[in-house]
């Protein structure tokens, strides 16, 4: 299997515990399934009942915010994620109907609200008699957004329970910020009908900034768990993706970084993709780098034409600034070579590891895909924009 398409974290895993139990193990990344625990640390910030619910709940939410102003961000988001985790990377992905969109935002000359004006400052309630969510008397929305109390489901018909509150849902409008934007922010409560928030456990701003012949998208925030104290598990984060229209095709660039508070690991990711329409060919460039205490790892990698029997690529991984392993990849053909150059056997009775590392950096470069995936669709469950119908 290509490690530049490498899909299923756990074959890796498998492969390079194996080689944490030698002796002679690469002392430069000492132990390959602790740093993938760490990794998966990611996931735990997510582990919130306020967020689980505003996401069971999105297609609620959203409905009384459907409104054209909306349609731009959410072509924005299906032209900047990433394809899904496994899936071949798509060519001419870009639909007709979106790239209209976002282009009409950037000839506009306004950049009004995002959220239509009726609605800013009110606060909507969940109406088991109406089954919508209605605006209601509550005070406390936030003048220039939107507010959404949250509630438990019930267990029979698995819409809002209005007797148990869990938390509110604030969706605030950023203009007269240059570009759209919106600011989300997630609160648990810890008590009602009085409804004493705690700090937010999630805080995300996504803004659209539209240009002639394309737009940058950029998200940023933090997500926690919501558990005080050292149970805490929080992450920070920062995406900024730039699409650019060519007259031989497109390209798009992507710089995301996320630091996770325990264990104490900082991940950046930044790839390009350049589509020629001319020369038929596609190129994917990646880089990589995982920082945890004294670990500083990177892979750097190139690809053209990634899906097609014609491949040609190659990586190379350092650690702390050293060269460590490479592979190239000629026509579906693997060769790995170590940091002096000499080959490296395709024997897995051999005493090298350096085939395992460049294949454990390639899914954690996938890994980072997948949470930027993730954290790009915090906006599409909140205001339940339909990426799922987009084929990857």
């Amino acid at each position: 299997m290509s490690p530049l398409r490498v899909s299923v974290l756990a074959g890796c895993v498998a492969a390079t515990a194996a080689c944490s139990d030698n002796p002679i193990v690469p002392t430069t990344i000492p132990n390959p399934p602790v740093t993938d625990q760490d990794l998966r640390a990611l996931d735990s910030a997510y582990s919130s009942d306020a967020l689980a619910v505003s996401e069971g709940a999105s297609w609620l939410i959203s409905t009384p915010l459907r409104s054209t102003p909306l349609a731009p961000l959410a072509a924005a988001l299906r032209i900047t994620l990433p394809p899904a985790p496994g899936a071949a990377v798509r060519r001419g992905a870009i639909s007709p109907a979106d790239a209209r969109l976002v282009a009409g935002l950037a000839r506009s000359a306004s950049r009004g609200p995002v959220i239509p004006a009726a609605l800013l400052g009110r606060t909507f309630e969940w109406d088991p008699d109406s089954v919508a969510y209605l605006v209601s008397r509550r005070i406390g929305a936030p003048a220039n957004g939107v507010r959404f109390i949250l509630y438990r489901p019930d267990s029979v018909t698995s819409y809002p329970d209005n007797r148990v509150a869990i938390g509110s849902l604030d969706i605030i409008d950023q203009a007269p910020a240059v570009g759209a934007g919106l600011r989300f922010l997630i609160r648990r409560a810890v008590q009602f009908p009085k409804f004493i928030v705690t700090p937010s456990i999630l805080d995300y701003t996504l803004t659209l900034l539209p240009a002639a012949s394309g737009f940058t998208l950029q998200a940023a925030g933090t997500v926690t768990n919501g558990v005080p104290g050292d149970g805490e598990r929080r992450i920070t984060f920062h995406a900024s993706s730039v699409h650019a229209d060519l007259a031989n095709g497109s390209a798009d660039s992507v710089a995301f970084t996320y630091d996770v508070n325990v264990p104490d690991v900082t991940v950046e990711l930044r790839y390009a993709i350049l589509l020629d329409t001319v020369r038929d060919t596609l190129t994917i460039g990646i880089d990589y780098r995982y920082r945890r205490g004294q670990e500083d790892v990177r892979f750097v990698a190139a690809d053209t034409n990634p899906s097609d029997v014609i491949e040609n690529g190659a990586a190379q991984v350092t650690v702390n600034g050293a060269k460590y392993a490479a592979v190239t990849i000629v026509s579906e053909g693997w060769t790995f070579t170590d940091s002096s150059g000499a080959i490296v056997p395709d024997d897995p009775n051999d005493q090298h590891y350096e085939d395992d590392v460049v294949n454990a950096m390639a899914v954690g470069a996938t890994h980072a895909s997948i949470a930027l995936w993730s954290t790009l669709l915090i906006p599409s469950f909140i205001l339940n924009f339909n990426f799922y119908s987009v084929v990857f």
